[in-house]
C-alpha cells in the first residue's frame, strides 16, 4: 500500500540585508537545518523557501533559535494569492520544479493548475 504524503505549507523565510547582516550565519544555519533551498541558483543569501508542517511562528523559533535577534526574520506563508499577486512569483520555478512533483502543497497547488 502506498504511504500518503501529508500537506505541508511553504514559507519564504527572509533576513533583511542577507550576508550584510550580523545574524547571517545562525540565518543560514536555521534554515539549512530545515531544509530551506535557494529561489535562484545565487545560493541562500538573504531568503530561503522552507516546506514544514509547523506555523510560522514555530519556523521562526527553530530558524531564530541561535540568533540574537530572531525578530528581525520576516517569515511569510506561500499561497495561490501570494503568487497571484507577485509577492512570491519569483518562487514559482523551485516550487513548480522541486516541491510540487514529491509532495502535497494545497495552499499553492490552484495556482499551479492552470
Amino acid at each position: 500500500m502506498a504511504k500518503k504524503m501529508s500537506a505541508k505549507k511553504l514559507y519564504s523565510v527572509r533576513l533583511p540585508g542577507g550576508r550584510s547582516s550580523e545574524q547571517w550565519s545562525e540565518f543560514y544555519s536555521g534554515v539549512e537545518n530545515m531544509g530551506g533551498k535557494s529561489p535562484d541558483f545565487a545560493g541562500i543569501t538573504s531568503v530561503a523557501v522552507i516546506a514544514t508542517h509547523q506555523s510560522a511562528s514555530m519556523v521562526e523559533t527553530i530558524v531564530g533559535s541561535d540568533m540574537h535577534d530572531p525578530s528581525e526574520l520576516e517569515i511569510e506563508e506561500i499561497t495561490s494569492d501570494t503568487l497571484e499577486d507577485g509577492s512570491h512569483t519569483i518562487f514559482a520555478s523551485l516550487i513548480r520544479n522541486y516541491y510540487l512533483p514529491y509532495g502535497d502543497y494545497p495552499s499553492v497547488k490552484e495556482w499551479f493548475e492552470d
